[in-house]
């Protein structure tokens, strides 16, 4: 069934935390060695993800972090080889959590019209993962869904997350709080009606105007014939 969005974000955040630890030889199984020649993009990166899973989580929920782990600059610095850097978001109209959507499951979602749902998560790139008649992919951030069965395949939709992201960012400029309808995408693909639902969203601007973005999913669909 689907995961609260505290496990969610939990979830996602751990992920990054990985991946930018990874690039820089900062772990070793799941522990981690202090690097100082880690690179500045990925510092960044790295401080706010151990902040945020350190202030909205415990620390034991991660991983990576020591489970008495107590976030301050000492703390971290001693943990991973230099101190806490913060300047990415200088530059970002959005700050901080605006980089972030995570549903509020205890709000109402439609699924009306609509015969199944498939909970689409830790669809990390590059990766592959099916669901029923539903083959998906994710390569660098672009994610397509593919339907397949005896006598046909075709692609349902293909999307990117940095669509979503940068739509995301938009829409939070004008609003405070997001329904999950906001950032839904709909559409027929020979018979089969579909809705995607995003039940989380975590983006990281990189250098070189790349992102690094994590989502996560609801594919509702449905058959016309």
């Amino acid at each position: 069934g689907p995961l609260s969005a505290y496990n969610v974000s939990a979830l996602s955040q751990n992920q990054i935390l990985k991946n930018a630890l990874e690039r820089n030889d900062i772990l070793n199984g799941t522990q981690i060695v202090a690097n100082s020649k880690t690179s500045e993009e990925d510092k960044i990166t790295i401080n706010e993800t151990v902040k945020y899973l350190s202030l909205k989580h415990r620390p034991y929920e991660s991983q990576y972090l020591p489970a008495d782990f107590i976030y301050n600059d000492e703390n971290f610095s001693k943990l991973f080889g230099f101190s806490p850097t913060y300047s990415r978001y200088s530059t970002l109209d959005s700050k901080g959590e605006s980089n972030n959507y995570y549903f509020d499951f205890n709000s109402a979602m439609s699924t009306k019209n609509y015969d199944k749902l498939f909970v689409v998560n830790s669809l990390y790139s590059p990766g592959n993962k099916t669901y029923g008649n539903y083959a998906m992919s994710n390569n660098g951030g672009r994610i397509k869904i593919d339907y397949k069965d005896d006598k046909k395949e075709f692609n349902l939709i293909t999307f990117t997350t940095r669509e979503i992201y940068d739509k995301m960012i938009a829409l939070k400029k004008s609003k405070d709080i997001l329904d999950i309808e906001d950032l839904a995408i709909k559409g027929v693909a020979q018979n089969i009606r579909y809705k995607i639902l995003f039940t989380s969203i975590s983006g990281y601007p990189m250098e070189d105007d790349e992102l690094e973005c994590y989502v996560e999913f609801y594919l509702l669909v449905a058959s016309e014939e």
